[in-house]
């Protein structure tokens, strides 16, 4: 908050105003460093109140204040569907890691258990799922051996402090918007054999791989990657399309046939996350598989973007079960969705 506070008062972030910080909790420390900056506070406590009632009067401080932008910093409560409405595509985020990898809470302590080498941050969007909207920005921050969650936080929150100043001065700037997370038109064509190329590089990226999470044993093995790529691809039952955006080939998604029900998959790109893209892919997708209904699809319990992804294509969960995950060394959750014969 206060570096956002000290970029606003230096003109970094341009034509801005700090208009407000709101806290629900009267001893939040954001409060006296607002003050020592000369920015007016105001404390709205939840008191016990139902969310909506709560977030009702922060909205309505906000909104006789003109506010423009909502920046959100340690505010450890989903936003109302009525507050996420009433400032559509203008309530950012910052979270510790690098989305759709490690939302919600003790991310580097899942960060370290995992082993992972990079971790990061990620100013985002806000939508009414938990740390799932629009990515705008994120920075990598290596793990470092040794690390503790208090070392690799401190890090992280350097980086944190730098980059929430960067996406809102390009938000106050015009230069980047909403609407940008979808970067331009997605279509889909038939996968050709240098589509491959891009598919092995996509999945040799650990946090794609963590998310996806029920991969092939070795991921940087090309030659099974290939063998399993042309079994598919022979396959009569399956139909496989690569996805391309702006020309740029982002990903690709599927429909196959397990044990006698048909499912769908797709894989895109880090690069082309939380931009809108996955969804467009799979709603092409659909008209183009069997006319066969119900058709099912499978996540990661914790993979909640591509949990959205399937929601948004009408798919809901049925089920959940457990398996072991490659990516991970373990047996993990996944949910199982299923998209009726009536959609």
């Amino acid at each position: 908050m206060v570096a956002l506070v000290d970029a606003v008062k230096s003109g970094e972030i341009p034509a801005s105003e700090v208009a407000v910080v709101i806290s629900d909790k009267a001893d939040a420390a954001g409060l006296e460093k607002a003050t020592e900056h000369g920015v007016k506070t105001v404390i709205v406590e939840r008191k016990g109140r139902p969310r909506e009632e709560h977030d009702a009067e922060i909205i309505s401080e906000l909104k006789k204040r003109n506010v423009e932008l909502v920046c959100l910093a340690g505010y450890m409560r989903l936003l109302s569907p009525s507050f996420i409405g009433a400032f559509p595509d203008r309530i950012v985020n910052i979270h510790p890691s690098l989305l759709p990898a490690y939302p919600g809470l003790d991310v580097h302590e899942r960060v370290l258990a995992a082993r992972e080498k990079l971790s990061g941050c990620t100013v985002h969007f806000v939508n009414e799922d938990l740390d799932a909207g629009p990515i705008i920005l994120q920075r990598e921050v290596e793990v470092k051996y040794g690390d503790t969650a208090e070392t690799l936080s401190a890090r992280i929150l350097d980086q944190e402090h730098k980059l929430y100043v960067e996406a809102v001065k390009k938000l106050a700037s015009g230069s980047l918007s909403d609407s940008d997370a979808i970067t331009g038109e997605v279509v889909l064509r038939d996968v050709v054999e240098d589509d491959l190329s891009f598919f092995f590089d996509f999945q040799l990226d650990p946090d794609a791989n963590y998310m996806a999470a029920f991969t092939h044993e070795d991921p940087t093995d090309r030659e099974a990657f290939t063998t399993h790529w042309n079994k598919i691809l022979a396959d009569p039952t399956t139909i496989n399309k690569t996805i391309v955006c702006d020309g740029q080939v982002v990903g690709s998604v599927a429909s196959f046939e397990d044990s006698g029900k048909l499912e769908v998959t797709y894989w895109l790109g880090k690069a082309y996350w939380g931009k809108g893209i996955a969804t467009q892919a799979l709603t092409a997708l659909l008209p183009q598989v069997n006319t066969t209904r119900p058709i099912y699809a499978r996540v990661a319990k914790d993979n909640v973007a591509s949990r959205r992804v399937l929601e948004k294509c009408g798919f809901h969960v049925i089920g959940e079960s457990k398996g072991y995950a490659n990516a991970r060394g373990e047996e993990i959750e996944e949910l199982l969705l299923e998209l009726p014969a009536n959609v």
